[in-house]
């Protein structure tokens, strides 16, 4: 909450005054830890993948849990917490590493109970054979495991390729600022080292075909740039020709002054009224 003092300095734009009131909200509320709610998942699937053969509602539980929770967090995130900022991340950090070792550590456990509660009797669990179903189990995890990497980093991602586009672009435009002498002066020094050197290969340039598999991905990627670049600056300059037209540097300096001292003179009174009662 506000004092009447500072609401005489903070003066919106009507366009921006629901915008600014609920950041004003946010800034005093208490910060949202997104790692705890990573660890919980942790923990979750750790004992969904050591004991979930044991009990087969086990999973519909976690489904019905966490479909309940995730709700709970968004009003809690919404609400009563500062949102978190939206930084960019290729992992969840060391939590990756546990999950993997949960996964292994699963694979081993589910063969072990698989054969130790099949149906025959005590007497007739063999160590060796115990020992042979944890083996085989996990060489099934091993090659799974590779199998799935191993397809993945050959098909790749839309990501990882409008990135390279992007790349492509960025030194596009990086070489068209430089003048015809020094593409020229780069052209000639390509030469020399070719030719002072038979052991370097010739530069290459794109074929035709590359050029024509990239060109829609590089136009893609050039008219999203631009419209993020205007967005931003027609954002930018309505915000600040606001502030500008609203109060001028020396207007809300007065403000400013006048509202810290209202501030001030308003705990003054509140110490002196809590000292009376003491």
């Amino acid at each position: 909450m506000h004092s009447e003092f500072t609401k005489t300095l903070l003066v919106d734009a009507p366009q921006e005054a629901s915008l600014l009131s609920r950041l004003r909200t946010e800034a005093v509320a208490a910060p949202y830890n997104p790692n705890e709610d990573v660890m919980e998942m942790c923990v979750q699937f750790g004992y969904l993948a050591i004991f979930g053969v044991v009990y087969p509602l086990m999973p519909l539980g976690f489904l019905i849990n966490n479909w309940i929770e995730l709700r709970g967090d968004f009003f809690k995130l919404i609400s009563e917490s500062q949102r978190p900022p939206p930084i960019r991340s290729d992992s969840i950090g060391p939590c990756i590493s546990a999950l993997e070792f949960l996964t292994w550590l699963g694979s081993l456990s589910t063969a072990a109970l698989l054969y130790l509660y099949r149906g025959g009797e005590v007497k007739d669990i063999r160590l060796d054979r115990l020992l042979l179903t944890v083996f085989i189990a996990e060489q099934v995890y091993l090659a799974t495991k590779l199998s799935v990497r191993f397809i993945f980093d050959k098909i790749g991602s839309e990501a990882v390729r409008r990135e390279e586009a992007s790349r492509r672009l960025t030194r596009k435009r990086y070489l068209e600022t430089f003048s015809e002498e020094a593409a020229g002066t780069s052209v000639r020094q390509n030469a020399y080292m070719y030719t002072a050197n038979p052991r370097r290969s010739a530069p290459t340039t794109p074929t035709e075909s590359e050029k024509r598999g990239y060109m829609p991905m590089i136009a893609e990627v050039e008219e999203t740039v631009d419209v993020r670049s205007e967005y931003k600056s027609e954002k930018a300059e309505r915000f600040w020709n606001a502030r500008k037209e609203i109060m001028g540097t020396a207007e809300a300096g007065v403000r400013l002054i006048v509202a810290l001292k209202g501030m001030q003179k308003s705990r003054t009174g509140d110490a002196r009224d809590k000292s009376k009662w003491i």
